[in-house]
This record gives C-alpha cells, structure tokens and sequence, in this order.
C-alpha cells in the first residue's frame, strides 16, 4: 500500500493537538494498519469522488444542497471534508439526524476514522445522553438537542457549520430548524448550511433558501425489479408471512428486509416464523428505534452459510441505516405515524399507506450490492393511487412544544413565523390554547412563569403540567421518575416461549391502579437493588437493564433542570403520592380521561371517542370505573396505552373548562 499524504494523514488521525494517550495508534503498526485500511474504506465511497466540489459549494454559498443516495458516505464525510478542509479557521460541525441511534452510531463511526474517542474530537448529544466536550469539533445532535443549544445560546456560536442531515423525513423539529437556521444566517453571515437527504422534493428548499446549489451523489446502485400482488391484502401481517416463507423456497441467495410498521408487527410476524420449519433455515432479526444497541447491531452480523438473514424493520431502514446482504425487499406499504385533530386535542397513532417516495427507497434497499427483487404487498394500480411526498410532520402533529419553543425564542407570533411549509392556521391555534389552558400562557399571550419553566424541559408540554401539578401537591419525586420511566422503550421483556413466566415475574410490582403506579414501584425497587445486583434484577424480573438503567439517567437530568427551575422534587405526601400522581395525570390530560361504557369499552369524557384498554396494559379487563390513559394507538381498532384508575370527580373539575 502507497505511503499516505500529508492530507491523508490528517484524515485519519485527526488534527495536531490530539491527545499523546495510549490508545494514539500511530506508534502501534497493527493500528496504523487498521487506520490506513478504514482511509481507503472511506476513498472507496461514491461521495469521495465530489470531494472537491463540495468543499467548494460549500465554501462559496451561505446554503448548499446535498443530495446523495443511501449508502453514499455522505453522513460520515461530509463533515470531515470541511473539518479537514478549514481546520486552520477552526471549523466546528453540528449534524442533526432525526433519531438517536443515528447520532450516536454516526458519532462512533466517525471518532473511529478519526482515531479518537468518542466525546472527545468527535461526540454526540441526544436527548438524556451526551457524549461530547468543548474540544468536539464534530458533533452529531439529534434535530431536537441542536433546537435546546439554540434556546441557549440563540446565535449558535458554538459552531461555523450546521448539517441538517436526513431533511426529507421533515420531523417537526427539522422544518422549525430550518426556519430558526434562515433567520440565523442574516445575522451569522459566516454561518455555513448544509441540506443533506437521500430524495428530496428540491424545489421547496430552493424557492424557501433563495436557490441555493444543489449537489447530487450517486450511491452504488443495482437494477431492482419490482413485483407487486395481483389483489389487495385485506390483513398485510398475513400476507407479510406467507410472502416469506413463500419467497424463501423460491428465491436464490440473498437476504430478506421486511417493512412492517411498528414493534407489535414485528414480533407477532417473527413469533410465527420462528414455529415453521424452512429450507433453507431462517435467521429472523428484529429492527426498530427502540431496540437496545446490541441487538440492534446483530443485523449487521453475517449469518451461517447456507442460513438466510430475514430483517423484520420499521421504515427506520429506509435510509438511516445500510444493511450488506440484502437483495430482496417484501413491502407492506404502510407506516404507522401520528396524526393530531386540533378539534379534540387528541394525537393518535395510527397505520397509514406510504408516499411513492418511501416505497421507492424500500425498492431501492435490494439493489445496494447487486441486483435485487421487491416485493409489494399491494397491487400496482394501488402504488399509483398513492401521494408523490409524505405529509410533513409539521402539517399533522401536535405542534404545542413547537409553538412553545417559538415564544421561548422571543418570536411574539408563532402565526407569522417563517416556517418552510406553513402548519395549518388552526394546529397553530389549537396549540396556543392548548398551552394557556396548561397555565403556560398568561392572557396577554406571552409565556407565563410556568411556561418559562416548561420550555426548559425537554418534554411535551402536557408531561412537564403534570410535574408541576405534583411539585404542588407534594408528590414531585415519583412524577420525576414516572416521566422516567414513560420516557424509556422496550421496558418489558417477554420472550415468545416465556411469556407466562414474564408476566408472573411482573406480577410482583403491578399496582392495582394500573400502568403509572406500576412504573413508579418498579423503578424504585430496580434503583434499592445494589448495582452489582442489578443484572440479575433484571434477568429475573424480565425487564430490560439497559431500559432501567437509561430511565435512572433521565431521572438524573430532569432533576438537575428541576433542581435549576427552583421546583420542590420532594415526596412531601409519601401516603398519598399514588393518588396525587394520578390526580395530576387526570388534570394535566382531560382530554384522556374515559368512563366505562360496557365491559372493556370506554368513553372518552371530552369527546365521546370510544376506546378499548390495549391488552399489554396491567389495567386491562381489571373492570375499572374510570381510567386515564397517556398514549392512543390505532391499530385494528383505537387502544389506550399506560393506563391507570381515574376519578369522576377529578374529570368533573377539568372538563367544564376545557369544553367551553
């Protein structure tokens, strides 16, 4: 192999003033082996070949526009190019990625390249965990931590550059970056932007950043042909099913990616082929956001030969991560997203068909390596029938942390923000008075003290209200560690053969109110197990460490902030805290307070939206009279999840003032 230069060298070992530990690898030859081999890994991308034009768009344009196929380079570097490129001017990097496992998979990727630790020259900071330092001159943030740093410090001083990576998932947060960054740059002339996305509707961000260039990247692409159904699926997990245990017979070597729509899906398709016997024999991995990272990396991991991989993800592998093997793609077509009525208040989760856009990045997911097949659970008239782009986020979710966030950064009218795609004009005002009916506005339209406080915590308004409703009733410390516990996923472990043993091990902690409580009783009795404990805590209770030990961390940060915003985080009331938590929950959230109509049928008292108690909840079939509820999820028909007992009286004191 040819010596490196100069600028290679660099590339690979980061600047000058690195630091003389051990782990410096250049003085060790197996290392600096390594090293080199990942240096020309990364001159094999696609993206290495515009290098050089990128760096000059990018130097002479306040805005550049990158948009490059997945599996490119362009997330890992990109912001190398510019850091190797205006190292002397002391270039620092913010990229934003949509979701968690992205910032911190990224973030680990690149300190390798660089040879470094992560949290030193390269870190990241999600919401709850942050692995940086003042010396990071890389950083990957998730959308939502870079819009905190800029409550902070509203110029963004930290950094010359902001990547917006992953654009055209336009999560709410992007779309309210993308205004705040526009408005930035009339003030930071030297403040650099970049656009980064795998398929973008261009022209939006042309006409809204004044034309600014635009750079494509070709990925390594193959052929995919494209099958689809002769007839419409009327039960798509049926269908996902029988369509791989049928294309396992008939297809050659390769492996399988699924796309079905959420974590319920996923397991009830995987326990079904787990119990059928294949030739050839079957692999089946889970993928989804909250999968712990380990399991996670597992379909990375190559397989037994003549054994095939079969990937059962959510659209999470659409483009945020690049899977080897794949050459055949089975398609459901759908996506379970979040969709708010601003009439009712209410957000649900539900199932919905994809946009052309997305189904062609699943297609494409089979030609990464050589050419591939993919199969569409739905006719092909069916595809045509579908919308071009997918709704933005901003056009159909509860916009109230965003309309707080926007009176926090001084903007007198959210209604007259310059958004990228204007929100509809009533979601605007269904969140303004969302926010003053949770007591974060006063009269006058500006934030009150209470506001001052919410906008700092990094929660849905509707969650801080009921940390403030238990700081005043004396049972602060156990909501700290309900929105814990809410916050983590995949808390619950129960394995396909042993879910009646799960359950009993549950059993011990399960309240008889319900979900909250339940939460808060397992929390404590994991935080009194001693930490060398706690594994086997864990192992015997089926439930996640990883989830407990990450709930035990956010606890951590919502104290200090609480502890900053002056807030009385003492369980002053010990005997009536279960009650009090409950109380708070029922009034910071009428909207999800339901009476019993009929066996497990309830009514929602605001509304009179019917709504069954989900089956995975420990409050269901218990008979209660009134529940609340904090999460709604349509599948085959409209659940309410983490449920707990209510009182009419309580939803007699909410409901007059929020109707009227």
């Amino acid at each position: 192999m040819s010596e490196l230069t100069k600028e290679e060298r660099l590339a690979i070992w980061g600047p000058r003033k690195r630091s003389k530990n051990k782990s410096g690898g250049h003085k060790d030859p197996q290392k600096k082996k390594e090293f080199n081999a990942l240096y020309q890994f990364r001159k094999s991308l696609p993206i290495w070949k515009s290098k050089k034009q990128i760096i000059e768009l990018i130097a002479n344009n306040p805005t550049t526009i990158l948009v490059g196929e997945t599996g490119c380079g362009k997330s890992t570097q990109v912001p190398q190019f510019l850091v190797d490129s205006f190292e002397l001017k002391g270039c620092r990097v913010a990229v934003t990625q949509p979701r968690r496992v992205s910032a911190t998979s990224l973030a680990a990727r690149v300190a390798a390249e660089r040879n470094c630790e992560v949290g030193s020259y390269v870190g990241y900071s999600v919401r709850f965990d942050n692995k940086s330092s003042p010396k990071s001159y890389i950083k990957y943030v998730t959308d939502g931590m870079l819009l905190r740093e800029i409550l902070v410090d509203n110029d963004l001083s930290a950094y010359n550059v902001v990547i917006l990576d992953e654009i055209h998932e336009r999560t709410v947060q992007t779309d309210l970056l993308i205004g705040l960054l526009r408005d930035l740059q009339a003030r930071r002339s030297d403040l650099k932007l970049i656009l980064m996305s795998a398929t973008l509707n261009c022209k939006l961000f042309v006409d809204f950043f004044n034309g600014p260039p635009i750079i494509h990247v070709e990925g390594r692409t193959f052929k995919v042909a494209i099958k689809y159904t002769d007839e419409p699926q009327t039960d798509y997990i049926e269908a996902t099913t029988t369509a791989v245990l049928q294309l396992n017979e008939e297809c050659d070597k390769g492996d399988f990616l699924v796309f079905l729509t959420g974590q319920e899906e996923i397991e009830e398709v995987m326990e079904t082929l787990k119990t059928e016997e294949t030739y050839p024999p079957l692999k089946v991995l889970p993928l989804y956001a909250a999968l712990p990272m380990y399991q996670q990396q597992e379909v990375f991991n190559p397989v037994d030969e003549g054994t095939r991989k079969v990937i059962l993800s959510t659209n999470i592998a659409e483009t945020s991560v690049t899977i080897p093997g794949i050459k055949y793609v089975i398609d459901s077509g759908l996506v379970k997203v979040k969709t708010y009525n601003p009439v009712s208040g209410i957000e649900i989760l539900g199932v919905t068909p994809c946009a052309k856009a997305q189904v062609v990045q699943r297609a494409g997911r089979a030609g990464r390596e050589s050419e591939g097949i993919a199969f569409r659970l739905f006719t092909e008239d069916s595809f045509f029938d579908l919308k071009d782009q997918p709704v933005a986020e901003i056009r159909r979710a509860d916009l109230s942390s965003v309309v707080l966030q926007l009176f926090a950064l001084g903007v007198k009218n959210p209604m007259t923000f310059g958004f990228l795609e204007r929100p509809p004009t009533e979601m605007i005002q269904a969140s303004i008075q969302q926010l003053w009916s949770l007591g974060a506005l006063t009269p006058q339209g500006e934030l009150s003290d209470d506001g001052k406080v919410m906008a700092n915590f990094p929660m849905n308004p509707k969650m801080t209200k009921i940390l403030l409703l238990a700081c005043q009733s004396g049972c602060g410390g156990s909501a700290l560690t309900l929105l814990a516990m809410m916050s983590c996923e995949n808390l619950y472990v129960q394995p396909a053969n042993k879910r009646k043993e799960a359950r009993n091990a549950h059993s011990i902690f399960i309240h008889e109110t319900g979900d909250h409580v339940t939460l808060i009783r397992l929390y404590e009795a994991f935080a009194a197990t001693p930490k060398e404990k706690q594994k086997d805590f864990c192992f015997e209770k089926f439930v996640s460490l990883r989830a407990l030990q990450f709930a035990v961390s956010v606890r951590s940060q919502l104290l200090e902030i609480a502890e900053q915003q002056k807030l009385n985080v003492q369980d002053a009331d010990e005997e009536n805290r279960f009650l009090l938590i409950r109380q708070a929950i029922s009034i910071a959230c009428p909207e999800n307070v339901a009476t019993q109509i009929s066996g497990g049928k309830y009514k929602c008292v605001l509304d009179g939206t019917e709504i069954s108690i989900h089956p995975s909840s420990f409050a269901f079939n218990k008979g209660m009279k009134t529940i609340v509820f904090s999460e709604r999820v349509q599948t085959k028909k409209l659940y309410a999840r983490w449920v707990s007992a209510s009182d009419e009286k309580w939803t007699d004191l909410v409901a007059p003032t929020l109707t009227e």
